[in-house]
């Protein structure tokens, strides 16, 4: 569940080599951790990361495009809230679908399927954009395609780096693909401010269209091998047990309910609300660009700090750090100057890889692979479900407390969330392995039990 300031792998069992590599890397533990040139030294990695660089710098834009796009032709918080809804509604609907069909169906396949229709959709809202006046309805329908094509590629995204790469990689490739992200969060909120300032939202979103195009192409070329299952045990089953390896671990669901917060008042208020003061208060388009692009360069720093880092409670790390996403938005609610806001975004964009990298590692180290799909379809539907409530009520939320109050909501609701959730044990001790061995439970826990058969080559 990457957090979506707005998110690849092939179902199957570790083949003979990556068995052999998982038990060289447990038994090994003197080597020291693998750095940057040697996992980028695997051609996949590096294209991986290339394409998800790409489509996150054209992602990042979107917001600042359709935020502007819309109140620029007289529309306000809450039509801008609709538009994102919109897009919302089918992610939330079809994240089950696509967590089966990702576990039933080469990966690559249905990751590329996926980047093509959000292309497609992209490139014909840029195209009215640029050469019409799209009423809300006719967004909303192009947000809506776009939310169904992330909806397929979403649970699948987060089993590619355990396919690409041994195990002892798996950390500091995750904290790349972190970095990656964090490049196009850094550029795309700038370049697309510039942009709607200069020529218009409407390339902002064209540039978003090639980007998933790019990203469709890298993904085409990785080298993965998708190994079948004896056999399907039905749509319904599969979902069931994917919901029994959901929610047989405490760690994965309790953060999951944290996300659903963060997407009922916390996203809506900060992507929302945050643009909203930006337009009005801190000098339009490129004040909001430059302080969304703060955000980016402190999620750079920070995915650069943990391809190094090695915490052994790499969950409780995470979710600690991300605490410090609320100080961007105190400092909206403040109306801060906007040097205050671009440092403010900076520090919590340190804090996003922190957790990224965490809740990748965690689910990949402690899911079993052929579940891995199912389960992230369950995480993504649990974080992202409130989204649609939550883009519906704050623009009438805005309008009852203020921007400032509604930003003071936000930021308290999600600090004494993050609190929540630091509390619960199997959060606290959950801890860094390099084997699926759940013998090792933390005390007064019961270990957790084995998934799914295992399917076979």
């Amino acid at each position: 569940m990457a957090p979506s300031l707005s998110r690849f792998r092939l179902v199957g069992t570790a083949t003979a080599g990556q068995s052999e590599r998982m038990q060289h890397s447990a038994d090994d533990t003197s080597r020291p951790p693998p750095g940057r040139r040697e996992v980028l030294a695997n051609r996949n990695v590096r294209r991986f990361l290339a394409g998800y660089a790409a489509t996150n710098t054209g992602t990042a834009m979107t917001p600042v495009a359709i935020a502007f796009a819309v109140l620029d032709r007289g529309g306000d918080a809450g039509d801008v809230g609709i538009v994102l809804m919109a897009e919302a509604i089918p992610l939330a609907a079809l994240l089950l679908v696509g967590g089966v069909l990702a576990d039933r169906l080469p990966r690559q396949a249905v990751l590329v399927g996926a980047d093509l229709v959000r292309a497609a959709s992209q490139f014909t809202l840029a195209g009215l954009l640029v050469f019409g006046d799209p009423s809300v309805p006719t967004m909303m329908a192009l947000a809506a395609i776009l939310g169904a094509g992330q909806a397929f590629g979403a649970p699948a995204f987060n089993g590619v780096v355990p396919e690409i790469a041994p195990p002892e990689h798996i950390q500091p490739a995750n904290a790349m693909v972190s970095v990656a992200g964090a490049i196009g969060e850094a550029l795309g909120p700038a370049i697309g401010g510039l942009l709607v300032a200069s020529v218009g939202a409407g390339w902002a979103v064209a540039f978003d269209g090639a980007t998933y195009a790019f990203s469709a192409w890298c993904l085409a070329g990785l080298s993965m091998r998708h190994v079948a299952r004896e056999h399907a045990p039905g749509f319904v089953k599969e979902l069931r047990e994917g919901w029994d390896a959901f929610r047989s671990r405490t760690w994965l669901w309790v953060v999951v309910l944290q996300f659903s917060v963060l997407h009922l008042l916390v996203m809506p208020a900060f992507l929302v609300v945050g643009a909203v003061v930006a337009d009005d208060e801190l000098g339009g388009s490129r004040a909001w660009g430059v302080a969304m692009g703060g955000f980016g360069v402190g999620m750079v720093l920070g995915g650069l700090a943990m391809i190094r880092l090695r915490p052994q409670r790499l969950l409780l790390t995470g979710v600690s750090a991300l605490t410090g996403f609320a100080l961007p938005i105190v400092a909206l609610a403040l109306v801060a100057p906007l040097p205050v806001v671009v440092v403010a975004a900076l520090v919590a964009g340190l804090t996003i890889p922190v957790f990224e990298t965490a809740w990748l590692t965690s689910l990949q180290q402690h899911v079993e692979p052929e579940a891995l799909s199912r389960v992230s379809a369950y995480d993504w539907f649990g974080s992202v479900a409130t989204l649609p409530v939550g883009y519906a009520i704050i623009g009438p939320l805005s309008e009852t407390l203020g921007d400032s109050g509604a930003l003071w909501l936000a930021a308290g609701v999600w600090v004494t969330a993050s609190a929540v959730v630091v509390a619960v044990p199997s959060v606290r001790h959950l801890r860094v392995t390099t084997s699926r061995d759940t013998s090792e439970a933390p005390a007064g826990e019961q270990p957790e039990p084995p998934l799914l058969p295992r399917v076979v080559a």
